[in-house]
């Protein structure tokens, strides 16, 4: 297609492409290249950083749920000593 030259895998489904030096996994049916090993290693750990980061704000945020919670009551205890 691009002028690299391509093999076809029916086994696979897929195509192996070699491009400026380097074989590349094509998917056809999807029309997007595999990603290397390298590749998916580094978006293997991109996403655990994603992931703990998502659960460190979900952390923080029931923290402070938890601290606007007891205030709360803290507040309704201290009101209702007032009016007693």
């Amino acid at each position: 297609v691009d002028g690299s030259l391509a093999l076809y895998s029916e086994t696979l489904g897929l195509e192996l492409r070699a491009s400026d030096g380097e074989m590349r996994f094509h998917d056809p049916s999807a029309g997007r290249v595999l990603l290397s090993y390298e590749e998916e290693c580094a978006a293997r750990r991109q996403e655990i950083v994603a992931r703990q980061a998502a659960e460190n704000r979900a952390e923080t945020a029931e923290i402070r749920a938890e601290a606007a919670e007891a205030r709360i009551a803290e507040l309704e205890a201290l009101i209702g000593e007032k009016r007693r």
